[in-house]
């Protein structure tokens, strides 16, 4: 809900030109990784009120056990900028896990089945953020 209550406070100037959906509605969806870590392809599905969860799959460095955990995730901020869609996602780790909680920025393809997205904190080197449309 914070995401629409941001889309809000951009103004009514870009809520007039092209409306608050337009910048948040395309990362409705369910998404899967481009690719898979150890066989397991990471998880994230984004509902219309722009809330949901993913499952990721990992590593840590130095350490040869498969992780993977679960997030609720908030689309906080999405705007449209010279036909480009960019896009920030709140991941807050499920669980007792807040040191795993991050920010997900992301830029949308132009056919909107391609999410490429970056992290913050303990996910800035992970590189399995690339996602497509499930």
């Amino acid at each position: 809900m914070r995401g629409m209550a941001m889309c809000l406070v951009l103004g009514w100037v870009s809520l007039a030109v092209l409306g608050c959906d337009a910048a948040y509605k395309p990362a409705v969806g369910q998404w899967i990784s481009q690719q898979a870590i150890n066989g397991e392809y990471n998880e994230m599905d984004v509902d219309r009120d722009y809330g949901g969860d993913a499952t990721l799959y990992f590593y840590i460095t130095g350490d040869d056990t498969f992780y993977y955990q679960d997030f609720i995730l908030e689309l906080t901020e999405a705007d449209i900028i010279n036909g480009e869609h960019k896009m920030k996602f709140d991941m807050e780790c499920d669980g007792s896990c807040s040191d795993w909680d991050f920010e997900m920025t992301c830029e949308l393809s132009r056919d909107q089945d391609e999410l490429e997205c970056e992290g913050d904190g303990n996910w800035e080197t992970y590189e399995m953020f690339d996602w497509e449309r499930d």
